[in-house]
């Protein structure tokens, strides 16, 4: 859905394996033509009564774990367009 320049993207999941709920909202902002900021919100609800010291560290890898993806998704798919741009041309 749109918000202000950007994009927000919501996800929920509801009762799998250890989870009772989450939420994930990526909040994506174009910098430029070429730069775009994402921002991650990650709320996960474990279905066994942890303590924060438990639950916060393995957020924080997940956190950083799908961040860490999607970069390494959208630079792939960056040098792709790229590569196939530089085809085009040189055909031409």
């Amino acid at each position: 859905m749109p918000e202000g320049a950007g994009e927000r993207i919501e996800g929920r999941m509801h009762g799998q394996g250890n989870v009772d709920e989450m939420l994930a909202i990526w909040h994506l902002t174009p910098v430029d033509e070429n730069r775009t900021i994402a921002k991650l919100e990650l709320l996960i609800v474990p279905k066994l009564p942890l303590p924060g010291s438990v639950v916060t560290p393995e957020l924080e890898y997940a956190s950083d774990q799908a961040v860490s993806a999607m970069r390494d998704r959208t630079e792939a798919q960056s040098r792709g367009a790229q590569t196939e741009h530089r085809q085009d041309t040189a055909a031409n």
